[in-house]
């Protein structure tokens, strides 16, 4: 069943009607308790929580039903959610269907943020390419998947190794000046890449993988955060799930699920981490069906102590360590 068909009929959103819209289109309003953030520095605000697309596209992370993640999406507006996620490789543009299917008519009131640089063949199979030519069919093909006229976030979702990076954002301004896009951003660059592609382009987002598996890293973009007042946008904090407890030296994965090729979740590294799972109890997932996009909205509430945020952190130090 085509994913359209699977939200005909459902009833108006009242709470998304009555909420004040930007003059560019995107939806300011809140939610009481759901804190909103300028991004960046653009004139536009989104919630501290927002949706990550990557499990709806039904391939990286297991299979996933069409209609249960259409209900992630509408309960995820119904709780004040208005930032969304995704990119063309989730899914190979099955992610970015089923979020404009689930999005309807409120697409237009909420920031829908995608990315490009991994391009797939008829088989499946992927290379990384941020080409100005690839950039063009990307964003053409992005748009009508979306069912948008412009993307408001746009991000270069890897650096493929060959491009140098000014081509790419130079090639995204023009696209930028074209109105197909809105603001530009950049994921899993290093600071000096981040530094290059901003001599190129003004940039607003950085988006990283940053959980208690690998703390280290605010120190590694902290400079280049600061530097351009970018929007931070921390992806996997869970780890892929490894922070839930689910997850088990025993833990077997389809074999399309990016985790069952990746050494964190082997029998020796889910062994290697349990000190620090046994120490976590409770922090923001992943999106995959409506209760976890209700349990990502209720932590938005939640203020650490200084005396958790240190057990945390110290949790993380000692599942760093390495086995004796």
């Amino acid at each position: 069943m085509r994913a359209e068909a699977l939200v005909q009929g459902r009833p108006a959103n009242p709470f998304l009607d009555i909420c004040d819209t930007h003059p560019c289109g995107i939806w300011l309003g809140r939610r009481a308790g759901l804190e909103r953030v300028r991004f960046g520095r653009t004139d536009f605000a989104v919630s501290r929580v927002g949706f990550g697309c990557a499990a709806i596209g039904g391939y990286d992370y297991g299979p996933t039903g069409d209609r249960e993640s259409l209900a992630a999406i509408r309960r995820a507006l119904e709780l004040g959610v208005n930032f969304f996620d995704t990119s063309d490789v989730y899914g190979l543009g099955h992610s970015e269907e089923i979020l404009a299917a689930g999005l309807g008519e409120d697409r237009n009131k909420v920031v829908v943020a995608t990315k490009f640089g991994v391009k797939w063949d008829a088989r499946g199979r992927t290379e990384r390419d941020i080409s100005p030519r690839y950039a063009a069919e990307a964003i053409e093909a992005s748009l009508g998947r979306l069912k948008l006229e412009r993307i408001p976030v746009y991000q270069v979702h890897w650096p493929d190794g060959k491009t140098p990076i000014g081509d790419t954002l130079a090639a995204l301004k023009r696209f930028q000046e074209a109105g197909k896009i809105g603001c530009i951003g950049v994921c899993n660059f290093a600071p000096e890449q981040v530094r290059e592609a901003q001599r190129a382009s003004r940039i607003e987002s950085l988006q990283l993988p940053y959980s208690l598996v690998e703390p280290e890293r605010g120190e590694e973009v902290h400079s280049a955060v600061e530097e351009f007042d970018l929007a931070f946008l921390p992806y996997s904090p869970l780890g892929q799930g490894l922070l839930t407890g689910r997850y088990g030296p025993g833990s077997k994965f389809a074999g399309t699920d990016l985790r069952a090729r990746s050494e964190r979740f082997s029998p020796d590294g889910l062994e290697a981490c349990e000190p620090l799972i046994a120490r976590v109890k409770s922090v923001i997932a992943g999106v995959k069906r409506p209760a976890q996009i209700e349990d990502n909205v209720g932590a938005a509430g939640w203020t650490l102590t200084p005396v958790e945020r240190e057990f945390l952190e110290g949790g993380a130090r000692l599942g760093d360590r390495p086995r004796a």
